[in-house]
């Protein structure tokens, strides 16, 4: 558009020289000298161009304040990495003795992140409400607008993230620490040693991993369920920011209260179990407790439960394949924030099972399945 108005703009003035140039010869040889009036040069048509263009730029340069802003996140968690990095050294001993080093950019990772989600309800306010300014009565107008934020920011910025952070960083982390230094330092150090070193690294690991997930996965969820209710409104007619953000609100309010119901149902008839089932499970779990294990023997419950983590993580890597290459992975958030809540729970069984008194050969196994279940984590990365 700005061409545009500079080529009408030198139209003007060649046709403004031309007719002066037909009036006589000596007019003509005058031309030159003469200064162009401000009205001549600076009225493009039509007039209202200028103003549009630049409540335009005002939408573009939203978004792009919001893809600098998760720029700068990714760069911030970049940069204490290498920080990090720098402070171990690449030895075990410098591991040892900096590994707060690294649990605090663990802590980073979800507390910049979670800083990040709660800034962008302020861009959004701003770009909606500017975008009904600007096209009140154009409606193709304001669903190109609509799109536009959708494809930059969710599909653009928070894809971004994901990517960097967690598909690059965070997998970084683990193969820099747990499949690289730890895994090198196998060798050298007492067993019991590195196996409490290797499970600290996976269980902060783990958690900081969720923690982005969670950050991630609310965020998006939010910018949707307000995408959803300023999208519905471009056909409805209405255009009052305000009266469209309360709608959302309150639609988010009322899945949260129903998902929160859900979970609490879910974990009644585990605290409700009848008297006698309890009463005849006690002896077995007594009996279980009290029993002499051989140090090369593996409890049952204990494979059991081996078996039932992985299979978790089967199901849990195969969904994340499906929610990566799907169309509409939006669509599928509720399952997402079911199997990460699913997740936590498995995480927690397992690492209780870490706390309680091991076998030799269950505590091999243990070890075992956590390395494969990390293996199949960074495949699915992958």
């Amino acid at each position: 558009m700005r061409k545009v108005i500079v080529l009408l703009g030198a139209l003007a003035l060649a046709f403004s020289l031309v007719a002066c140039g037909g009036s006589s010869s000596s007019q003509s040889a005058s031309v030159p000298e003469e200064t162009p009036t401000p009205t001549e040069t600076e009225t493009p048509t039509p007039t209202e161009k200028p103003e549009e263009k630049g409540d335009e730029d005002e939408l573009s340069a939203i978004l792009t304040s919001i893809d600098d802003e998760g720029q700068s996140l990714i760069k911030s968690l970049d940069d204490q990495y290498k920080a990090v990095g720098e402070t171990i050294g690449g030895t075990y001993d410098g591991y040892k003795n900096n590994y707060q080093a690294l649990k605090d950019w663990f802590s980073q990772v979800d507390k910049e992140t979670k800083e990040f989600y709660g800034k962008m309800d302020a861009y959004y306010e701003s770009y909606y409400k500017k975008a009904f300014e600007l096209y009140a009565d154009d409606t193709d107008g304001l669903s190109k607008a609509i799109d536009d934020i959708y494809d930059k920011v969710n599909s653009g910025t928070f894809d971004d993230l994901y990517d960097e952070i967690n598909s690059g960083l965070l997998d970084d982390a683990y193969d820099d620490y747990n499949s690289g230094l730890l895994d090198d330092a196998y060798d050298e150090v007492d067993y019991e040693e590195w196996s409490d070193a290797t499970s600290t690294f996976y269980q902060d690991w783990s958690d900081a991993t969720s923690a982005f997930y969670k950050n991630w996965s609310d965020g998006s969820s939010r910018f949707y369920a307000i995408w959803s209710a300023m999208s519905g409104a471009v056909y409805s007619g209405e255009r009052d920011y305000d009266a469209i953000m309360k709608e959302a609100e309150d639609s988010m309010a009322q899945q949260a209260s129903e998902e929160a119901e859900t979970e609490d149902n879910s974990s009644e008839p585990a605290s409700e179990e009848p008297a006698p089932e309890d009463t005849r499970e006690e002896p077995a779990a007594q009996e279980s407790e009290g029993a002499q294990v051989a140090d090369d023997e593996i409890r049952p419950e204990f494979q059991k439960a081996m078996d039932e983590y992985v299979a978790f993580y089967e199901e849990y890597c195969d969904f994340m394949n499906t929610y990566t290459d799907s169309d509409d992975p939006m669509g599928m958030l509720n399952d997402y924030n079911e199997i990460l809540k699913k997740q936590v729970d498995m995480n927690k069984a397992f690492e209780d099972l870490g706390d309680d008194d091991m076998t030799t050969a269950e505590t091999k196994l243990y070890l075992d399945t956590q390395n494969k279940v990390n293996q199949m984590l960074l495949d699915a990365a992958s």
